[in-house]
């Protein structure tokens, strides 16, 4: 057989046996193309907002595990992964998800809020407390990253700092139940019951339920 010949037969082989163990682990191969890829990074990121949106979340984990297949360098996908994460509970994977998310965009506010909320979920105050200050120095606007943080300095028995945390959330956001409600334990803490009973109310009366 001409050399020629033979080397091509080899390549369609080769060809035909790298399709096959693609199809046998149930992933779409990765296109050298980078526009190619993008467009499959940003459809696998579509069908994992889908599922968020109808609460499949081991679905939606599938989707943006997908994307970030095609893209390792999409932040979002970390950070919408992460989400989906915690809807489950998994606090570990949340901080790792978000841990990347914050390497590759140092500035994204929101994903040092959330992992804050996967440290907080593990009794991990000081990591909740740094995080959250973190994402306050980048955007001084978020109230629920100041209710949380007074909420974490309460577990550590800052209630000074609660209150002034808490009260700067409601100062943003009027309508803030959880401030209100964590303001109220810190009050209750200093031994201010009728202000505590006040700011109790005031959760109640927004919505909050313990």
């Amino acid at each position: 057989m001409p050399r020629n010949r033979r080397r091509l037969n080899l390549l369609f082989f080769a060809a035909i046996a790298g399709s096959m163990l693609a199809g046998c682990s149930g992933q779409r191969a990765i296109p050298q193309d980078a526009a190619q890829r993008k467009q499959l990074a940003d459809q696998a990121f579509q069908d994992g907002n889908a599922a968020m949106d109808l609460g499949n979340f081991d679905a939606a984990i599938a989707g943006y595990s997908e994307a970030l297949r095609m893209d390792v360098n999409r932040a979002d996908a970390y950070l919408f992964q992460a989400l989906a994460y915690d809807a489950q509970g998994n606090w570990a994977k949340e901080i790792d998800d978000c841990t990347q998310a914050i390497k590759l965009e140092p500035n994204r506010a929101s994903a040092f809020y959330h992992r804050a909320l996967a440290y907080g979920h593990q009794g991990k105050w000081d990591q909740q407390i740094a995080d959250c200050s973190t994402s306050i120095a980048l955007n001084a606007d978020q109230a629920d990253a100041f209710s949380h943080r007074g909420f974490a300095y309460g577990k550590l028995n800052q209630h000074d700092k609660a209150v002034a945390d808490c009260s700067e959330a409601i100062r943003i956001d009027p309508k803030n139940a959880v401030a209100y409600f964590n303001r109220g334990i810190a009050l209750e803490k200093l031994g201010q019951a009728a202000e505590s009973k006040r700011d109790f109310a005031q959760a109640q009366e927004l919505g909050f339920k313990r």
